[in-house]
């Protein structure tokens, strides 16, 4: 005889990161523009002291928070600008990507952030440490309304040993001794949500010191590199780079991406290059349940919420003009292994124009870039996709095993637990390098480029069995999903650059050189009248520039004197400056 067992799951919804806040001090306080009234208004007026902004003090932290349709007041934009210079991180709360561009142009930032929905972000932030800018975004959760997970009732049919008829019913709240309220889940989820965000954006606030540690090292590295003329340099020790923080945590689950990227243009090819790190800390535990059938299996084997796939797709939104726009991507297709190297590199010779530090741009011999990573991938499939769709496409899925069948017993079977990776960290790393053609950036403006990140839950339900031979086969399948599409701003590389950044004279006064290699044409000036360059304008260059005379009179002030000569490009936003020391001696 057969019999109808109707399950009914409750979800749990247990969070991390309950506590907030980081560790104290600066990060504090901050002074407020406006009036906070997101999702995250609470909690942040309750770990930062918030004050009214004057429009003009920058000893604090500044948060923004404007009304719909409001604008950054013109009397506040010097001050937002100085307090940016000077290592303050600025913020917006709840706010969309047009206003989010705004602020990026009153900082003098690339305004070219940008979401699949215009919808605002919960938080955006950004701070410049030593010439190198930091961006945090907090994505809006749109799935907050945990009734929407509640698994639909299944039916399962077993016939127990001994044939009798019954009907067993799980009635809203029986969960036939997995003794769980589903309702304290939904009353504590909001609350904890926005803890967990609050402190995760802390722990990022707060790691300057950490940062300033690492910076030091880069800016070490940064002198060396900048002052070769000969041989090459290696682009992450010479170029700036430009980083993208993302938490785009949903339902308790706690999903962060960075973006890292480095760029330089080839005055030799005429191309720019863009090499991209997509590195992502992913962890869906809180969302995982595991409820065992036990031996009597008045309950099939479930578990739900752990990971069947995530997926990350990046692209351009239009053709970027040459025939191989993605020069090298890792990444690549990986079955049966337990660990997977992410690997890319390129070389160019010739003069390259990088994004460097204050001022920007460079010359050497050539450019090299290399970055490795080894990834655990235990139980996990690296579909590589790249290409597959759009040439410029950098694309992978990570797909993991369902669970395996556990002990069996008459009338069912348990569930082994879901791979590890796939229900606590997982930490995979995509690398791929863009090559487009100089007219791609010119018809663009605000460069930037798409990323998609999409991450799909799974449910498993235990086979049922009659007298431990398998009636019905596990069942696995698609239990809830939700898919990030983002503008990620890329830093253009300069198309003017010189080969130093300093030259030094002696009182007597006498004339140097030095070389320019540019894409466009220019203009060349000096701020005091007691030095000069050779020539005022000029057009583009070849590839191995063209030398430029500079010359001091004799300093007759008994004082030391220092002036600066600034190359302007005619066509473009490309600054290059060089500073001129002159002794008294």
């Amino acid at each position: 005889m057969r019999h109808r067992i109707i399950i009914t799951a409750i979800l749990s919804s247990v969070l991390m990161l309950a506590g907030c806040g980081g560790n104290g001090g600066e990060n504090d306080s901050a002074y407020l523009i406006g009036s906070l009234h997101g999702d995250m208004a609470e909690v942040i007026s309750d770990n930062i002291g918030l004050d009214p902004y004057d429009g003009r003090a920058t000893d604090r932290n500044i948060i923004i928070s404007l009304p719909d349709g409001g604008e950054i007041e013109a009397q506040n934009h010097e001050g937002i600008r100085r307090s940016y210079h000077a290592g303050r991180t600025i913020m917006m709360e709840d706010a969309t990507p047009a206003e989010v561009n705004k602020l990026l142009e009153v900082l003098g930032l690339n305004p070219a952030y940008g979401s699949d929905t215009g919808a605002p972000v919960a938080l955006f932030a950004v701070e410049q440490i030593k010439g190198r800018d930091f961006y945090y975004v907090i994505a809006n959760d749109d799935d907050d309304d945990m009734d929407d997970l509640l698994p639909d009732p299944t039916q399962l049919v077993c016939e127990t040993s001994d044939g009798t008829d019954a009907m067993y019913e799980i009635l809203d709240g029986d969960t036939r001794g997995h003794d769980h309220n589903y309702e304290d889940d939904i009353d504590v989820t909001e609350d904890r949500i926005q803890k967990g965000r609050m402190s995760r954006f802390m722990d990022w606030i707060d790691d300057d010191e950490g940062r300033m540690e690492n910076l030091e090292q880069d800016e070490k590295e940064f002198r060396e590199a900048f002052f070769k003329s000969e041989g090459t340099v290696n682009l992450k020790e010479a170029a700036e780079a430009s980083s993208w923080d993302v938490d785009a945590s949903s339902q308790g689950q706690n999903f962060r991406i960075n973006y890292t990227s480095y760029s330089c243009h080839s005055f030799k090819n005429n191309q720019d290059f863009y090499a991209v790190k997509q590195s992502a800390v992913l962890n869906p535990s809180s969302k995982w349940k595991k409820i065992p059938s036990g031996n009597n299996c008045t309950t099939l084997a479930l578990q739900y919420g752990h990971m069947r796939r995530y997926g990350f797709r990046n692209y351009w939104n239009s053709d970027p003009g040459i025939a191989s726009p993605l020069r090298d991507h890792s990444p690549h297709n990986a079955n049966n292994e337990t660990v997977v190297t992410s690997e890319v590199s390129f070389n160019l010779s010739g003069s390259v124009g990088f994004q460097g530090s204050t001022p920007t741009g460079g010359l050497s011999g050539g450019v090299n870039f290399s970055e490795s990573k080894q990834v655990n991938i235990k139980d996990v499939t690296v579909n590589d996709n790249s290409a597959s769709k759009k040439p410029w496409e950098a694309s992978w899925q990570y797909v993991f095993k369902d669970p395996d069948n556990g002990t069996r017993y008459c009338a069912c079977s348990e569930l082994e637990d879901a791979p590890l990776l796939s229900r606590s960290n997982f930490s995979p790393v995509n690398q791929w390098i863009w090559v487009t053609s100089r007219g791609f950036r010119n018809s663009t403006g605000k460069q930037s480029f798409k990323s998609e990140f999409e991450w799909v839950s799974g449910r498993s339900d235990g086979a049922g069995n009659i007298f431990w031979v398998t009636a019905d086969d596990a069942k696995h399948v698609d239990y809830d999903s939700r898919k990030v599409t983002m503008d990620i701003p890329l830093d253009q590389p300069p198309l003017l650059v010189a080969n130093t950044r300093q030259i030094n004279f002696t009182k007597a006064g006498e004339s140097k050189d030095f070389t320019i290699v540019s894409a466009v044409s220019w203009t060349a000036s000096c701020n005091q009248s007691w030095c000069s360059v050779q020539s005022s304008a000029g057009d583009s260059t070849d590839s191995n520039g063209r030398a430029l005379h500079v010359t001091a009179d004799t300093n007759d002030t008994n004082a030391n004197r220092e002036a600066v000569i600034t190359l302007k490009s005619n066509t473009t936003s490309d600054v290059a400056k060089i500073s001129i020391f002159q002794s008294k001696y």
